[in-house]
């Protein structure tokens, strides 16, 4: 723990304020506030927030602690201290660069295009055992998210992994400042990240500088261009490497049966491999090479290696029992994925309660003691409404837990308890080590259901939204189209992201939508697109804010926030300004603003129109025309009615293509899901997937499936996938029209697709039962399944049906 007057000098900060108190917790993040005792905020000025705009609120919550480039208001300096610095940034990283220098401990840097977090997560499996040890949360590995993981390291660790990643040149020598790697590991170099750089060649001498000060540097020798640098970059005696061929410290060789053979210094080592892809190979030899160098004996290796697990990277979100969601983010269990996952269960506001469960926790880099002391520091600040620790670890430390609890020796033990008493109504986030086998505790809950699932990435939702922000004025807010189950990707789960993210409004079509994500937590301003007349009292009840688009709803719905006592009951007022879908018509516009100023128990916050062809080029005349006339009526309105309004006309590839036109607001509907009319990088959120059920080999001129629609004129493997028409795979795709994505290659639908399986031709794939089978997602766009049934993304995404689960996953 360190005074603001230390953290002052290590900064080179000029105190602002209060001159005492002790910090030990550095925040980035508003939303992510766990404490607000020892906390220092950084107010970073972000490409999409500038996090000076937090401070009030954070004030309020009880921060005392800030670090600023602004100078802060008068009336804030009497309640807290502001470090105030030049760039609030570059002092995270002095502060993060300081700290790293008090701890004389191997520090492992890992760096490349690909593999850094599986090695780092290997490494850390492997000598968890041996080691206390301290790394990066999931992938932090930014120019923020280096400098919070060092701050992580404690007198306890013996040993730090921290991966560092890059975007653009002179990044990887503040990383390299900061964090002051004594081993290196660099595993590839690829396209990642290439548009800030010249060539690969430039990427991968800016990768290296992060070794400058490096002892050792491990890498794989491949006999090219990369070796040259490499070896030109380092003196030999800093170099350790692996190799398929005969001339590295460390050689392998893959044989056959799928057996990997190591030989280092005389000892082998031959493994079975549990994979075949050439990536995992790679990231399991950069991890062998690591635990030579680091002196374990072939024959712990060998044994380290057959607990290895795959590392999914990410939380999953899903549906429980008795009405029940399920956060499994056992993958990764340190205080800071902890954090992240506790943060992550604080948004959830869908069901009445909230429940852990965490296993004694292996790899954290602190003594016993200090890590449950932290670990009921961040529980109780929390405050779930159960918590349910296993291992005989965290059971010593039951005292320190000031809330419900249940202490369990094994998973068993917790598996009999849920079982005899079973939770309903409840978000329930299971953390746990790898040798507690929290799946069966995830099997036990979970809501079963076929193996088709949708796959909702809510990093890649995220990432979209941010960027439609990056193309709007800063003052433009954003109204996201949750309608239709949110374009078939799930409720209250996308609204949650959403709400968290800060979005002005959401939109649904109707109030009962709205209702439900009112039921599930949901604060954010909702407006209803179709009211009815039936909806008026769902609508009032739960503060949704109707759309009006003709006299009937207009005068029915004023006349009921009058009987209901209300007054200025925000409405908002739909203009038809060529769609003629729905929407007054101008020549409408003097006797709506007569019956708007008659009834005081209403008032309109905006009003809108929609676009009908933003999204193609040859109609952009009329979207112009369209502008013009809804400002021409927006106008008018405002004008009768003597006060401002807000305005908006622009939906996704509005927002993309007319920026002129952004006003007050733009809604965001198919966009957000991953279809841009511009941006090629925008990332596909959804992935609907299934699984070969069964295969058989069809003869020559034998048919397949319904109507014998399917010929087959040569010997075939035919594979069944327990997806059909009712799982929204469309019958339009049968015949060949459509076809699916099985490791690595398209195979296209045989014969007519089935209520609920299909057949697929995988003759020429190495396929077999239970491989993943991609209806769409990023390996083939929906805009190419789109395109084969000649319709819109809109249609394919709605079109999946309810009983398919889906599944939100989070990194």
């Amino acid at each position: 723990m360190l005074s603001i007057k230390e953290v002052a000098t290590i900064i080179d900060g000029t105190i602002v304020g209060r001159q005492n108190g002790r910090i030990k917790y550095l925040l980035t993040d508003s939303r992510n506030l766990t404490t607000t005792e020892d906390v220092l905020f950084f107010a970073i000025d972000g490409q999409f927030h500038n996090g000076h705009e937090f401070i009030p609120t954070l004030l309020e919550q009880g921060i005392n602690g800030f670090v600023v480039s602004e100078t802060p208001a008068a009336e804030w300096t009497t309640k807290a201290s502001f470090l105030l610095v030049t760039d609030v940034i570059e002092a995270l990283q002095k502060l993060a660069g300081w700290w790293r220098r008090q701890f004389n401990i191997p520090i492992i840097g890992i760096t490349g295009s690909n593999g850094k977090t599986i090695v780092k997560e290997w490494i850390a499996q492997c000598i968890e055992d041996t080691k206390r040890l301290t790394r990066n949360p999931g992938s932090y590995n930014s120019q923020i998210g280096v400098p919070l993981s060092l701050w992580m390291l404690n007198s306890d660790a013996e040993l730090g992994i921290f991966e560092a990643g890059i975007s653009q040149p002179g990044e990887m020598q503040i990383l390299q400042q900061i964090m002051q790697p004594t081993i290196g590991i660099f595993t590839n170099i690829g396209d990642a990240h290439q548009e800030h750089f010249p060539n690969l060649k430039s990427k991968l001498i800016e990768k290296l500088k992060l070794f400058n000060t490096a002892e050792t540097i491990i890498y794989r020798k491949r006999n090219n261009w990369t070796d040259e640098i490499i070896e030109q970059t380092f003196p030999e005696h800093r170099l350790f490497s692996w190799s398929f061929s005969k001339n590295a410290q460390v050689e392998a060789c893959l044989c056959s049966n799928n057996h990997l053979e190591v030989t280092h210094k005389g000892n082998e080592l031959n493994f079975k491999l549990p994979f075949t892809d050439k990536a995992s190979v790679e990231n399991l030899m950069h991890t062998i090479t690591t635990l030579f160098y680091l002196g374990y004996t072939t024959h712990y290796i060998k044994k380290a290696l057959k607990l290895l697990r795959a590392v999914p990277m990410r939380l999953e979100q899903k549906a429980g029992k008795n009405q029940t969601t399920i956060i499994n983010d056992s993958y990764n269990s340190d205080l800071g994925s902890l954090a992240n996952g506790l943060d992550f269960l604080s948004q959830q506001n869908q069901h009445a309660q909230k429940v852990v469960v965490l296993s004694d926790i292996l790899q954290s880099g602190f003594s016993k003691a200090n890590l449950y002391r932290e670990v009921a520091m961040l529980i109780n600040n929390h405050q779930p409404d159960l918590f349910l620790g296993i291992g005989t670890d965290i059971k010593q430390f039951e005292s320190l837990f000031s809330i419900e609890k249940q202490f369990f020796g094994t998973t068993g033990e917790a598996i009999d308890f849920l079982e005899q008493t079973p939770v309903s109504d409840t978000t329930i986030l299971l953390k746990g080590s790898r040798q507690y086998h929290f799946e069966k505790i995830d099997r036990l809950l979970e809501l079963k259901s076929h193996r088709t699932i949708l796959e909702v990435n809510l990093n890649s939702l995220a990432a979209n939204l941010n960027y439609f922000k990056s193309l709007l004025n800063d003052e433009t807010g954003i109204i996201v189209m949750v309608k239709a189950f949110s374009y078939g990707s799930g409720s209250h789960e996308i609204a949650n992201i959403l709400q968290f993210n800060h979005v002005a409004y959401l939109a649904v079509a109707f109030a009962d939508e709205g209702s439900e994500l009112r039921g599930k937590g949901i604060e954010t301003p909702i407006m209803v697109m179709n009211p009815d007349v039936s909806d008026f009292e769902n609508i009032m009840d739960h503060k949704l804010e109707p759309v009006i688009f003709e006299h009937h709803i207009l005068n029915k719905f004023s006349k009921y926030a009058d009987n209901r006592g209300q007054r200025n009951f925000p409405v908002h007022i739909k203009l038809n300004t060529g769609m003629n879908r729905s929407g007054f018509n101008s020549s409408q516009l003097a006797s709506v603003c007569k019956d708007l100023n008659r009834h005081p128990a209403i008032k309109v916050k905006s009003a809108f129109s929609h676009l009908a062809a933003s999204d193609e080029s040859k109609h952009d005349a009329f979207t112009h025309q369209q502008a013009r006339s809804f400002l021409q009526m927006a106008n008018t309105i405002e004008l009768q009615l003597g006060y401002s309004i807000k305005r908006h006309i622009l939906n996704s590839a509005g927002i993309e293509r007319f920026p002129e036109y952004q006003f007050d607001y733009v809604r965001l509907g198919i966009g957000l899901y991953g279809v841009s009319q511009l941006n090629e990088d925008i990332k596909q959120v959804s992935r609907l997937k299934t699984r070969i059920a069964q295969i058989r080999e069809v003869k020559e001129n034998e048919t397949v499936g319904y109507g014998r629609k399917g010929t087959v004129t040569k010997p075939t493997r035919i594979a069944t996938i327990p997806i059909g028409y009712a799982d929204g795979f469309r019958r339009a795709l049968g015949n060949g029209t459509g076809k699916v994505w099985i490791n690595g290659k398209l195979c296209p639908v045989v014969g007519n697709i089935c209520m609920d399986m299909s057949m697929i031709d995988i003759t020429n794939t190495h396929a077999k039962v239970n491989d993943d089978v991609i209806i769409f997602g990023p390996e083939l766009p929906i805009t190419q399944v789109a395109e084969w049934l000649n319709t819109i993304p809109y249609e394919v995404l709605t079109s999946v049906s309810a009983r398919v689960k889906r599944i939100y996953t989070k990194e």
